[in-house]
């Protein structure tokens, strides 16, 4: 669903062997069924994550029902569709930055790009396990919840330009796909 879709997504998703058809934000529930996608990525954009009403109505929907992945606006938009709060920094990040990711305990430099955050309190009741802190402020910067087959990242994991340290999360997200497929309940 593109929410602001950078052309370095669309290729992150080609390079490890993903056909792409991009949707508008207005997309509805029946147009996303007729295609019968794999799975959902919602991609970045600007503007406060509350005003995409439908794609958060589109992503409560899908819940369990395909696997979903949110970068940056789409991670926000993961998260209010799950109940969380969002709130807005002090000063918005941009450019290069870094995440510890918590399953691993690796610091990964990152590229980012926003100026709202998932508040991290928010999430208890949520189910979503927090899976990548900002070193700096320890802000939430993204989350999974691995038996609903959704994941997100705060930060843009094709990392371009700049570190590619966190591209891998495209790959992880094909093999979800390929997870939930084989579960053979779609």
């Amino acid at each position: 669903i593109d929410c602001g879709i950078k052309n370095s997504m669309i290729r992150a998703f080609n390079n490890v062997g993903c056909n792409v058809t991009i949707v508008p934000p207005t997309v509805t529930l029946e147009e996303i069924a007729h295609l019968e996608a794999d799975g959902v990525f919602i991609g970045g954009g600007p503007g406060a994550p509350e005003k995409n009403e439908n794609v958060i109505e589109i992503v409560k929907a899908l819940w369990g029902k395909m696997p979903i992945f949110g970068v940056a606006l789409g991670h926000q938009i993961v998260c209010l569709s799950k109940g969380a709060n969002i709130y807005k920094l002090p000063k918005a990040y941009r450019g290069g930055g870094a995440v510890r990711n918590l399953v691993t305990g690796k610091v990964e430099l990152v590229s980012q790009n926003y100026a709202y955050a998932v508040c991290g309190k928010s999430l208890e009741n949520t189910g979503l396990e927090v899976t990548f802190e900002n070193v700096l402020d320890k802000s939430v910067a993204g989350v999974k919840k691995e038996n609903e087959f959704v994941m997100t990242a705060q930060f843009n994991p094709e990392g371009g330009p700049g570190s590619q340290d966190t591209e891998y999360l495209y790959k992880e997200f094909t093999e979800m796909m390929k997870q939930f497929k084989m579960r053979g309940d779609k």
